[in-house]
């Protein structure tokens, strides 16, 4: 630090630092109660379709589980038949990916 000078020191006068600031005390508020969550509205039975797709022939239109698994029973393997669900919110036919496809398969009759 050769050739740069220091600045001088100077000292700080009395009341004009933080504590020249007067404190006033903190408020603390009450709790504030927890909003009310509305209760979530009960969701319809979700609806089916199976489509073959070989012929694509329908063989179950918008129909529950139960409705769905007894007409895969006539089906011979999972990938003869295409199944969907109804998207309520896009408000249309929704294709199952295949994990969820195999799981239905799983529960047929």
């Amino acid at each position: 630090m050769e050739g740069k000078k220091a600045k001088p020191w100077v000292p700080i006068e009395k009341g004009s630092g933080p504590e020249a600031v007067p404190l006033r005390p903190a408020s603390v508020g009450r709790r504030r109660a927890p909003l009310a969550t509305p209760e979530p509205a009960a969701r319809a039975p979700r609806r089916f379709r199976a489509v073959s797709v070989m012929s694509r022939a329908v063989l179950a239109d918008d129909v529950e589980l139960p409705e769905l698994l007894a007409a895969l029973g006539q089906v011979a393997r999972v990938g003869d038949v295409s199944l969907f669900v109804w998207a309520v919110d896009a408000e249309r036919w929704r294709l199952l990916t295949l994990a969820e496809q195999q799981a239905v398969w799983k529960r047929r009759a």
